[in-house]
């Protein structure tokens, strides 16, 4: 298959979330497809300049589905170069890029091209390993991490309490420690809500056993 691009330069890890735009750098010199490369020949001279094409960008997940597509109406300029924002184009699928889920699985991402700049008549241009960080922080993505760990926080004093309460009604403190009862005849030298059952029925079976000797 002929060589479409000769050279691509992707910032793929640098999914910008610090900008108002999320989205993948993407940056390729173009070749023209119809210009056959020779041995020797300077390849600048193939390139394609000043030209409307359409780029079609796909996410692939780890089991070869599509989770996003979009396309971006371009031109290159006299070096044959496009610059492109993945993630800011014009969504084929139905879902946005911010829909994509970042956990960690292997993602590809696909690359199509038209030379005719019409979106009709899309080659296969690259497909390339996606290398990124798990759910990339953003504004958005903080605020509903703050708000997860709120909610977190308010369960954890929730469950807190309703494990105090229980602990009380067994007897033990809110620590979970056991203190002994001094008041008591039998138990008062227990040292957990087990051995004060223990030695109370050891304490009954005593009883019971001299009741029947008399």
């Amino acid at each position: 298959m002929k060589k479409l691009f000769l050279l691509i330069l992707l910032s793929l890890c640098a999914l910008k979330g610090y900008t108002q735009n999320q989205g993948i750098s993407y940056q390729a010199v173009i070749l023209n497809p119809n210009v056959q490369e020779l041995p020797g020949v300077d390849a600048q001279e193939n390139i394609l300049a000043n030209s409307s094409v359409v780029i079609q960008f796909t996410i692939v997940n780890e089991i070869d589905n599509y989770e996003y597509q979009e396309y971006h109406e371009t031109s290159t300029d006299k070096y044959g170069m496009i610059n492109l924002l993945i993630g800011s184009g014009i969504p084929t699928s139905n879902n946005d890029f911010t829909d994509i889920l970042w956990d960690g699985y292997s993602k590809k991402l696909k690359v199509d091209i038209d030379f005719s700049g019409t979106g009709s008549n899309f080659l296969p241009l690259s497909v390339q390993e996606l290398s990124y960080m798990p759910q990339p922080v953003t504004a958005e993505t903080a605020a509903t991490i703050q708000a997860n760990t709120d909610a977190i926080a308010t369960n954890t004093t929730n469950i807190q309490s309703e494990l105090d309460t229980t602990q009380t009604s067994a007897g033990l403190n809110a620590d979970g420690t056991y203190s002994a009862n001094g008041t008591t005849n039998y138990i008062n030298t227990s040292t957990s809500v087990v051995s004060a059952t223990e030695d109370l029925d050891a304490q009954v079976k005593t009883n019971e056993d001299a009741i029947a000797a008399n």
